[in-house]
């Protein structure tokens, strides 16, 4: 499969023309058929704008992971706040894109609480 902007375009027309509502987590449960966009932001702020530009222009929302932790952003910097704001401005939901390895040993995930071994 190649996939380009186009091709996911088209995936969302296709879902729509098919009857499924676009959903988030919060509330999937109320529809019967639906389906939940979601993108887990590993390289490129820039690329998720430019994605949630374009869902937004075809009336689609989704949810975007951010790291907190990468070589290729910092989610902290002033243009990465900009771009993060732009995309939650745009209605998608903004969510947490934890990645377990890169902290060690994880012996508890229980009750939200992390505890890292070393």
């Amino acid at each position: 499969m190649d996939f380009t902007y186009t091709f996911y375009q088209n995936l969302i027309s296709q879902l729509q023309d098919g009857g499924y509502t676009i959903s988030d987590y919060h509330s999937y449960g109320k529809f019967d058929k639906v389906a939940i966009l979601r993108h887990d932001v590993d390289m490129s702020i820039d690329k998720a704008l430019k994605m949630a530009q374009m869902e937004h222009d075809i009336g689609a929302h989704s949810t975007y992971f951010f790291l907190i932790s990468t070589d290729f952003y910092n989610i902290a910097s002033k243009s990465s706040v900009s771009k993060i704001s732009r995309i939650h401005d745009l209605g998608h939901e903004i969510g947490l894109h934890f990645d377990e390895v890169k902290y060690g040993n994880i012996s508890n995930l229980g009750g939200g609480i992390t505890i890292l071994t070393q």
